[in-house]
């Protein structure tokens, strides 16, 4: 249709051109006219036109570029993962191994994971310090059951049936009371040393322990204790907010700093240089201690699924922030029963629960307590 237009008029205007007229400038100005007109319309309408193909081509590209707000904090974010590796590299010197030690022998016993918030405070379980006097009474009687195999093979029989029969009882009697007395002596000598990670030969000899009460009367709450040392410490981690606990939610991912050792090869740790290992993962549920919810400031038991064994207890749960929210227990619902879970759900005591510990109870006279 345009075109036909456009060959229509063309065919006017020679038409006027060719009409007789009285002189020529009067026709040539109006043609020369109606022409300018035409070709500024044209030049107008193809500017909107193509301005207008431009504008809808950039609009694709707008909307998919993201906003300058937007790739800042795209730039800025960091993957948690790897702010929780950061938080574990950085803190690595905070975390120690608890063990029984007897240095002059080059004896230790590892139980469980320490890590330092002070000087000389380590947070632990209230079971691992609890440990500590049940693994000493256990050493006593591994090493007296050692020292009458000994003096069996020696006096040439294999039991105490066969050495009463050959000595008789008062003898056997006699040689117990000896064995027992060198085992008492021995014991007194035995002490708790905190392995310091990654740092070859590190120990740190404790002084004195600390128990939370509500562990102490349920053996199933409030798991925490803390063990003092001698030796000032100059790693250690920071503890949460009350604000940042008080919003820990199902989904927050967090990690752990510590030794699982229980069923896992070579203990999983070398206890001259021991190197922690690090679990990440969420939070799953945060409740009370019975399981319900009673609100954020009464929920103290968060539920995670970081992978877990005996050894890692006392493990410091941390956010990718860098400050610790909880304390790892790795506890059963069922007291002094331990076993595997499809569900991968472990536990932890928030932190906030250490404004409640016990007292300040000397080692060897907290050893000595049955």
């Amino acid at each position: 249709m345009n075109e036909y237009n456009w060959k229509k008029e063309k065919n006017c205007v020679r038409c006027e051109n060719s009409a007789p007229v009285s002189g020529a400038s009067f026709q040539t100005r109006p043609v020369e006219k109606s022409q300018r007109k035409k070709v500024l319309l044209f030049s107008l309408a193809a500017v909107i036109v193509i301005t207008g193909v431009l504008f809808l081509i950039s609009m694709p590209e707008k909307e998919n570029a993201p906003a300058p707000q937007k790739t800042e904090k795209s730039v800025l974010s960091v993957d948690s993962a790897k702010a929780l590796a950061d938080v574990a590299e950085k803190n690595r010197h905070a975390i120690a191994l608890v063990g029984i030690s007897l240095p002059e022998a080059n004896f230790f016993t590892p139980l469980g994971t320490a890590w330092a918030i002070k000087e000389t405070e380590f947070v632990t379980n209230g079971h691992v310090v609890n440990g500590l006097k049940e693994t000493v009474k256990m050493i006593g009687a591994q090493f007296q059951r050692k020292m009458l195999t000994a003096e069996f093979k020696k006096a040439g029989v294999k039991s105490e049936k066969e050495y009463i029969q050959k000595f008789g009882s008062t003898k056997l009697f006699s040689e117990k009371k000896r064995i027992a007395d060198e085992i008492q002596k021995l014991c007194e000598k035995l002490t708790v040393e905190l392995r310091v990670n990654g740092m070859t030969g590190k120990g740190l000899p404790a002084t004195h322990v600390q128990i939370h009460p509500e562990y102490v009367k349920t053996n199933d709450k409030s798991d925490l204790g803390i063990i003092h040392t001698s030796v000032k410490h100059n790693t250690f981690f920071s503890i949460a907010s009350e604000k940042t606990l008080l919003e820990l939610k199902s989904g927050d991912p967090i990690g752990y700093l510590g030794f699982p050792m229980e069923n896992i090869p070579g203990d999983n740790v070398d206890i001259q240089n021991p190197i922690a290992s690090m679990q990440t993962g969420i939070i799953v549920a945060v409740s009370d201690f019975d399981l319900k919810n009673r609100g954020s400031r009464n929920n103290f038991l968060i539920r995670h699924n970081l992978p877990s064994s005996g050894g890692a207890s006392g493990s410091p749960l941390f956010n990718s922030k860098g400050v610790v929210i909880a304390v790892h227990n790795a506890s059963s619902k069922i007291p002094g029963t331990r076993f595997s879970s499809g569900s991968l759900i472990n536990y932890g005591v928030r932190v906030d629960k250490l404004s409640g510990m016990g007292p300040k109870i000397s080692l060897k006279e907290f050893l000595k307590q049955k």
